[in-house]
């Protein structure tokens, strides 16, 4: 968004300048604008519940990220929906809520680095995360 001191009849060079120096949009019509990205910054290309799939197509990936087999997941995530009581909410269904704590515990990652994955809100990742660890917890 434009500063309040530009205008339409703001020169475009200066409008280019204003956008580059936010790094964040470049103006490159008075009409519309596309979002620059930072060199090196990961742009997220897919949603939670698509990584989540997209690992489990992939047995290294799902390993990697997951710590198990695709099989291991899928029959884990089975007992805890039958006999644990994990339960899809209207924000996340159970795999995709199995997968982000699975791949929070296996990787080592933060609740904000969740959120950031699954493009989700902290509040809808703290709760599901909580949901799960009640789950796996009352194997014990």
């Amino acid at each position: 968004m434009l500063k309040p001191w530009l205008t339409a009849t703001t020169p475009v060079n200066i409008q280019v300048t204003q956008a580059h120096i936010s790094g964040m949009w470049q103006r490159t019509t008075m009409e519309s604008q596309v979002p620059v990205h930072p060199p090196g910054l990961r742009v997220q290309e897919q949603n939670g519940a698509s990584f989540v799939q997209n690992t489990l197509a992939d047995p290294k990936r799902c390993k990697t990220n997951f710590r198990m087999s695709p099989e291991s997941f899928m029959e884990l995530h089975n007992i805890l929906v039958s006999n644990h009581g994990l339960q899809a909410t209207q924000e996340m269904n159970t795999v995709e809520g199995l997968g982000m704590f699975l791949w929070a515990m296996g990787t080592q990652r933060s609740q904000r680095d969740m959120v950031d994955r699954f493009s989700r809100a902290l509040a809808t990742v703290s709760t599901k995360f909580d949901e799960v660890w009640d789950a796996v917890v009352s194997f014990f």
